[in-house]
């Protein structure tokens, strides 16, 4: 579904472009696993990296009406679910103050802060251990120095906060 609006469109693109290769991750590394979309801390990272997303092609111009409308149309189209769905699962974890969507929402929000540049996570201990990940990489030749390192770090974090964390989930079961 195309979301209207002088920002709409452009926000849901964005949005897009950081969703959309996530899920195509992890399809590309073993598929999603069971349950991707039922649980709560996928459903707010995902949101939470939609929203941000658009809020910043948008340069927060976009009032809460159109932002609802672009996340659910990039999960609309990511997750192969119905809007409906999406948009009850959405109001029901987020009027349960349901504390892994909340996570996963911050958490998406502290990796989009960290890939743009900003400063507010530095001494935060997810950003530590993705910074500390980083220097080891780079001193096995895993890595190598990134002309944007912030882009390392974002990476780094988004394994530990994404890819590691919904991968591991199944072992706490």
């Amino acid at each position: 579904m195309a979301v209207a609006g002088p920002d709409g469109g452009h926000a849901a693109a964005a949005a897009r472009q950081a969703v959309a290769p996530l899920v195509d991750t992890f399809r590309r590394t073993g598929g999603l696993p069971d349950g991707f979309w039922d649980d709560a801390y996928v459903f707010g990272y995902m949101g939470g990296t939609a929203a941000m997303a658009a809020r910043l092609a948008a340069g927060g111009s976009l009032d809460e009406e159109t932002l609802g409308e672009v996340v659910l149309s990039v999960l609309e189209e990511c997750a192969g679910r119905d809007r409906d769905w999406l948009a009850g699962r959405a109001e029901a974890l987020h009027g349960a103050a349901d504390a892994a969507f909340a996570e996963g929402r911050r958490n998406a929000e502290k990796v989009m802060t960290v890939a743009m540049g900003g400063r507010q996570f530095d001494k935060d201990p997810d950003v530590r251990a993705a910074r500390d990940l980083v220097q080891r990489m780079r001193a096995m030749k895993l890595l190598q120095k990134n002309a944007e390192p912030r882009a390392d770090v974002a990476a780094c974090l988004q394994t530990l906060l994404l890819f590691d964390r919904v991968r591991h989930s199944g072992d706490e079961r």
